[in-house]
């Protein structure tokens, strides 16, 4: 008679992998929608859905096809959020929760303690600030009558100072300012150099 062979296929229970970045793996955004970086590998071959959350997993997203490239909504409010992703294999097998986190930030830095050239000094000095993602101080311009003296700034911890030797009369002072997360404001002030003391602006 005829001979039947039979093979007996063990089921896939072995989960995928994945890996993810958030905005290409920046710390800091000003805006809540980010871009989700995702690489996936299951030995079976196959990763077919994805699915997402702001919520560590308590809460997901409904189930999407398994794309490397999603955008995604943060959670509202300022702040550190956290993202995490599954993804699933053919089987029906889901990967291990990962988490990823970035700091949402959409307030500008703020200048303080500001003091404009007098008669008697010669100095500009001011104190800045920015309470989630950081001044970024690479990016501080200083201009002085519209002509930017960044080249003479000097930062020392919070301070900005800046020796300038104006003319008597009327001077601009504009300083523009940016975090970490790409919020910018530009301040602008005006002072004289005919009275005695420096003069500071609150």
């Amino acid at each position: 008679g005829d001979l039947t062979f039979r093979t007996n296929q063990s089921p896939d229970i072995t989960p995928p992998r994945v890996t993810f970045s958030i905005n290409s793996g920046t710390r800091y955004t000003n805006n809540r929608y980010v871009m989700l970086f995702v690489t996936a590998e299951d030995d079976s071959g196959t990763v077919t859905k994805m699915r997402f959350s702001n919520h560590q997993g308590r809460v997901w997203s409904p189930e999407h096809d398994f794309n490397s490239l999603w955008r995604w909504l943060l959670h509202e409010g300022e702040g550190e959020k956290r993202v995490s992703v599954q993804v699933k294999d053919a089987a029906g097998n889901w990967s291990e929760m990962l988490t990823q986190t970035i700091i949402f930030d959409t307030t500008a830095p703020v200048l303080s303690d500001i003091i404009m050239p007098g008669n008697s000094s010669s100095q500009i000095s001011m104190d800045f600030s920015d309470n989630l993602s950081g001044v970024n101080t690479s990016a501080i311009r200083i201009y002085l009558d519209n002509t930017d003296i960044s080249t003479n700034m000097q930062i020392t911890g919070d301070t900005i100072s800046c020796r300038v030797e104006p003319s008597s009369g009327s001077h601009t002072v504009r300083v523009y300012l940016e975090d970490n997360a790409g919020n910018a404001k530009t301040d602008e002030w005006s002072f004289t150099m005919e009275r005695l003391d420096s003069r500071r602006v609150e």
